[in-house]
């Protein structure tokens, strides 16, 4: 299962992420992406995972700090959480969504995403 995070405010970020990537084109190099794309690339990703359980680490995977992990399409880092459902399995809690624009993911990025898992779980 693939839930957002959702703050004390009720606001649930990845979403706003997501709405934000649709009416949006992007360059990557020479070519141009739009945000439909991406998403598509997203939802391929989280398809991927859920069949497998897994995705290839660290190309699609990878792990940043205290229990933080990010999930990459293309240039869109999702980072999130593992949560415990009860009755079921580990779901995936997203935390927020951005486009990465250099090589190692910005500090005030995974400082952002451990700040949402505790509004979260409060």
């Amino acid at each position: 299962m693939v839930e957002g995070a959702r703050l004390s405010s009720g606001k649930v970020l990845v979403e706003e992420f997501f709405e934000s990537l649709a009416g949006r084109k992007f360059r990557d190099g020479l070519r141009r992406v739009s945000g439909m794309d991406l998403l598509a690339a997203i939802a391929l990703r989280f398809e991927d995972l859920a069949r497998t359980g897994t995705l290839p680490i660290p190309r699609e995977l990878n792990e940043l700090r205290s229990d933080i992990w990010e999930i990459k399409a293309e240039r869109v880092r999702l980072p999130f959480y593992w949560t415990q459902i009860p009755f079921a399995s580990r779901a995936i809690r997203l935390t927020h969504g951005f486009i990465k624009a250099t090589a190692k993911t910005p500090r005030k990025e995974i400082d952002c995403a451990i700040w949402v898992r505790k509004e979260d779980l409060k």
